[in-house]
């Protein structure tokens, strides 16, 4: 069903008023990645539009890029290149279009130019707002995308143009001294999290959001968006626009032949059912771990060992490798209880149960503890995995995902935030459907990426839509951090060199030095 119609359209006074119920950003540029096809099956749907009178059927086309989280922690150098893969479109629900969405004209901006300033290629970035031959060949969700803005552009009287750089790990990292130098790259510019937090935002070269959109009244629906308002939240303020309704984040893959071969319910059954937790987690890492060729050697394990199942297990107890406050005090979070106990844990399964084991795709372990993108991996190479959250900590009453933001920023430089701010929550805003081109189920974008991106099952996307909270880590951001946590706690403790404590302790000044520095330049 299609809600209720509402007059809410920006109006330059403040007020919101008849709306548009738009789409999410049609090319989602993330760090770095960039897709390009592979072979899979996927579900076409045809889409009807009725202010078009188009049938519309999905295409193999690009997938939207994830963003890559700040959170990753052991991503095999293949993972590179498959991230930069993409695979056919899925879309699973239609959209529908009750009439033309041009409404009444209430802002003119008199015809001037709005830039989008990110990297990559500007033909393709282009014919994603101008070429309505090539939007039909992709997802519903990009051509609803395209519809709106064209209609807001006609509505505002504005025009939208581009400026692209080929170096994006450039762009970001100069972009604070270029936009203190005055330099205007555009309106809206693409920035991946680990450079906005902490180092746009202390430099004050970018606009929160909220300056300008009002979240308690919330005329686009955005608060819908559960991912963007923890990723995008900062210091009781938030600070990017990101389209996407999900991000990468660590889980935990598992292998069904080898839990069906040993008689292991289904982590997804449990998911499910609330009890895929540590203790059964290390129960079913018990039983797999064994010698299958009677050659008196282990040659199968519960688990694969990394960096990655430490990381994991500390966000599955509601830890953090940071802590960022309300009152803008950032403190370092492996000292706080919840994380020393989810790495005593870790160290356990690895120095005392001893069920870690195996080699990268050597098909001799249950689990594996990973970012999304292993999924692919896996899935790729003719594994039967599927993916669920990592499980429930004894601290928490939740499945929790912790991933990565990014995207677009308002640099300080933009003449009209304002209108500029309004126009593109309007205009992107998907899961709002009480609009022409609104997308009937909202959670298109998640099932759409995550099984054309990572070969999610369905019942494992059912999970990742409604069955566990996003949270964001921002550790990325100091530089360096992530580095001494992996070096000093996450690989000694690994090989057992060193208690939690001992190993927490010895740099717990030092990693609250790295943090304060960035924070207090």
């Amino acid at each position: 069903m299609r809600k209720q119609k509402k007059d809410r359209s920006f109006r330059p006074g403040g007020r919101f008023t008849c709306l548009i119920a738009v789409v999410l950003v049609l090319l989602t540029v993330s760090p770095g990645c960039k897709k390009s096809p592979a072979a899979t099956t996927a579900k076409a749907a045809q889409t009807t539009v009725k202010a078009t009178a188009a049938q519309i059927t999905a295409k193999p086309a690009s997938a939207a890029t994830t963003t890559k989280a700040a959170t990753a922690a052991e991503v095999p150098a293949e993972q590179t290149l498959a991230e930069e893969s993409s695979k056919e479109t899925y879309v699973d629900k239609e959209f529908t279009a009750d009439e033309e969405y041009i409404p009444e004209q209430i802002l003119d901006l008199g015809g001037q130019n709005i830039i989008l300033a990110t990297w990559g290629t500007y033909d393709n970035i282009r014919k994603t707002y101008y070429d309505e031959e090539y939007m039909k060949t992709r997802p519903a969700a990009e051509y609803a995308v395209f519809k709106r803005m064209q209609a807001a552009m006609q509505k505002y009287n504005f025009k939208l143009d581009f400026n692209m750089t080929s170096d994006g790990v450039g762009f970001q990292k100069n972009f604070v001294s270029n936009i203190l130098a005055g330099i205007n790259f555009g309106d809206l510019c693409g920035a991946g999290a680990d450079y906005v937090f902490p180092n746009y935002v202390t430099n004050k070269v970018i606009i929160p959001i909220d300056q300008y959109y009002d979240f308690s009244t919330d005329p686009f629906d955005w608060k819908d968006n559960e991912f963007m308002m923890a990723s995008a939240k900062w210091q009781g303020h938030i600070w990017q626009i990101n389209t996407n309704r999900h991000g990468t984040y660590i889980g935990t893959l598992f292998d069904k032949k080898i839990l069906a071969r040993e008689g292991m319910p289904d982590p997804i059954d449990m998911v499910n059912n609330r009890t895929w937790n540590w203790d059964n987690f290390l129960s079913m890492a018990v039983t797999m771990t064994k010698d299958t060729n009677g050659d008196a050697l282990l040659d199968q394990w519960g688990i694969l060992p990394g960096a990655s199942l430490l990381q994991g297990l500390v966000y599955s107890n509601g830890g953090k490798y940071t802590y960022v406050h309300e009152d803008g005090k950032v403190t370092f979070g492996l000292t706080e209880s919840r994380a020393m106990k989810a790495l005593q844990f870790a160290n356990e399964l690895m120095n005392v149960y001893k069920v870690t084991g195996g080699t990268l795709f050597g098909s001799n372990y249950g689990f594996y503890v990973n970012v999304t993108g292993q999924m692919w991996q896996h899935v790729s190479r003719g594994f039967d995995f599927d993916m669920v959250p990592t499980p429930m900590g004894p601290d928490v009453n939740e499945y929790i995902a912790v991933a990565g933001g990014g995207w677009w920023v308002v640099p300080i430089t933009t003449k009209i935030p304002k209108e500029v701010i309004n126009i593109f929550m309007e205009v992107w805003s998907v899961w709002d459907n009480s609009r022409p081109f609104g997308l009937e189920n909202k959670d298109i974008m998640i099932r759409q990426n995550m099984k054309t991106a990572y070969f999610y099952s369905d019942r494992a996307l059912d999970i990742v839509v409604g069955g566990q909270r996003w949270d964001t880590e921002f550790s990325g951001g100091f530089t360096g951090l992530n580095a001494l946590i992996t070096a000093n706690i996450l690989t000694p403790i690994t090989k057992g060199a060193i208690s939690v404590g001992t190993a927490v302790d010895a740099i717990n000044a030092q990693a609250q030095s790295v943090i304060d520095s960035a924070m207090y330049k």
